[in-house]
């Protein structure tokens, strides 16, 4: 299976700034799984740790998005977890990745 040409031309593209809590390995999967080289990744939890300085933990998008948003994450294992290699996504999976890109987002503009 190969990922559309505009996605990977997305990733790959130093000038897009991709944002998210563990965003390095995610880069690592795709580039192992497609050959995808990611490129201006920033991890959320790192920024955090320097924007939050009176805050040490390790933070999680579910808890950024909890105390920057006052908002909550779905993050159930049967749902983070299930089959994302399908050809069609489940709506629940549809929504639940519109959500973390969102919440990832949002979470980069607080910080």
């Amino acid at each position: 299976s190969r990922l559309p040409p505009a996605l990977v031309a997305l990733l790959e593209d130093g000038d897009v700034l991709k944002v998210g809590v563990g965003v390095r390995n995610d880069a690592l999967k795709l580039q192992k799984d497609y050959g995808v080289r990611c490129a201006a990744l920033l991890d959320l939890a790192a920024l955090a740790a320097k924007a939050l300085p009176n805050e040490e933990r390790g933070w999680s998008l579910a808890e950024l998005t909890s105390r920057l948003l006052s908002r909550q994450l779905d993050k159930r294992d049967t749902l983070r977890c299930s089959d994302w290699e399908a050809a069609v996504l489940s709506p629940e999976q549809v929504e639940y990745a519109a959500l973390d890109a969102w919440a990832s987002f949002a979470v980069y503009q607080k910080l």
